[in-house]
């Protein structure tokens, strides 16, 4: 009696793994179907995006409009603006940095080397 209790306990035990290896490979094969998908629609989207950047390449390329006076001015305008005003300032910043700096150091230097040897 206790060796066929035992073998029914056996008996159910390989079932109940037999029934998780079966839902274990369902899963695996869920998880590849489902890649699979994802991969396919990962290239259908690098397709679709490759195909909309060169249509609009090429929609720019055949645009032979030039630049417009407009755009031309802008630019001038904007060379004369950074040559008179914002480089001179910038120079000015500078020398006030710089002389700052200077004095800060000479500051530090004295307090640190001239002070530490006495």
């Amino acid at each position: 009696m206790k060796k066929r209790k035992h073998l029914l306990f056996i008996n159910s035990t390989i079932f109940f793994i037999n029934k998780a290896i079966v839902k274990f490979n369902n899963a695996i094969f869920r998880f590849k179907t489902a890649t699979a998908e994802l991969k396919d629609n990962l290239s259908n989207f690098k397709v679709n995006l490759l195909r909309q950047v060169l249509r609009q390449g090429c929609t720019l390329m055949q645009n032979r409009n030039g630049f417009g006076m407009n755009e031309v001015l802008g630019i001038a305008l904007a060379i004369i603006v950074a040559a008179f005003v914002i480089i001179p300032g910038l120079q000015e910043f500078a020398e006030d940095v710089i002389s700052r700096l200077v004095t800060w150091w000479a500051s530090t230097a004295t307090k640190v080397f001239v002070n530490g040897n006495n």
